[in-house]
């Protein structure tokens, strides 16, 4: 930067301006321009951003959060103060402005139950999910098998789960709605769970659908017409007046397009742009601004 010459003086205007004068001419001083926020705004939106999908994520949950997600809640805090501090700022979400205000929501991996029972893990095979929760090789889920026969192979072949065991599944299913001539991605929760009581009768298929609850080589798992999104299996139990839960994450479908898109850098630059924050500049090697 040149030095200022001893013979000018900056002065300041009513509104704030400043100036350069001589005592005989003033020269306005620019201020320079910004074209970006600093990072810290940057960070301040994208926390925004997270915390406003998962609003919206807890709201399709809300039924299952309040009562069946966590094992304990710290004094003085709620079902949604749990969700908040399990994945805010852990799992990238990139919302813009217009999607925030519309309340559209992303199927992600949150955490959505915590608890000190074992979890049920879950991978990808192609175009299902399997979960760890095992079978006999030969056993067949048909029409006509009733909850209790599904009950005992699943206690016999599962040495973590017992008898009065509760199997929730949550499936998140991912939508595209377009509303005002844009599409918005929309949450909708379908949850089936089941008891598992070896004397029971009812027919275990108006329990739960075969999309969700697919034997395959002695494993339980989804089958590939299941709508995209994401699932969890959830195992609850009640011990004296006492429910311990396992702690489950939201597994995402094998064919989910919509979580890659909104996770992308480039959702993100579009984001933050929709909030005012332009991309910083990048200089060339060997060239100037």
């Amino acid at each position: 930067m040149k030095a200022i010459p001893q013979s000018f003086r900056t002065i300041r205007d009513e509104f704030g301006n400043l100036f350069l004068t001589d005592g005989n001419k003033v020269f306005p001083i620019e201020k320079p321009k910004r074209n970006f926020h600093d990072s810290r705004s940057e960070a301040q939106l994208i926390h925004r951003m997270q915390f406003s999908n998962l609003v919206t994520m807890y709201q399709a949950l809300a039924l299952f959060m309040k009562k069946d997600a966590w094992q304990s809640l710290p004094e003085r805090t709620n079902a949604f103060h749990v969700l908040m501090k399990q994945n805010l700022g852990k799992t990238e979400v990139y919302l813009d402005r217009n999607e925030a205000e519309e309340k559209a929501c992303v199927v992600a991996a949150y955490r959505v139950s915590e608890g000190s029972l074992l979890p049920i893990e879950t991978t990808i095979q192609g175009d299902r999910i399997v979960t760890s929760l095992r079978l006999a090789d030969d056993f067949t889920v048909t029409d006509n098998l009733v909850l209790g026969d599904v009950a005992s192979e699943l206690i016999h072949a599962n040495r973590f789960l017992e008898h009065g065991d509760r199997l929730t599944i949550i499936h998140l299913e991912q939508v595209m709605i377009k509303e005002r001539e844009r599409m918005i991605p929309r949450v909708f929760m379908n949850r089936y769970e089941f008891v598992l009581d070896s004397s029971s009768r009812i027919p275990f298929r108006t329990l739960v659908p075969e999309a969700v609850f697919q034997v395959a080589n002695g494993q339980v798992g989804t089958d590939n017409r299941l709508s995209t999104g994401g699932i969890a299996y959830i195992v609850s139990r009640e011990v004296r007046d006492k429910r311990y839960v396992s702690s489950q994450s939201i597994a995402l479908t094998p064919d989910n397009e919509v979580y890659p898109a909104y996770s992308s850098e480039e959702k993100r630059e579009q984001a933050l742009q929709s909030y005012g924050v332009k991309k910083a500049p990048r200089l060339r090697p060997g060239k100037e601004r």
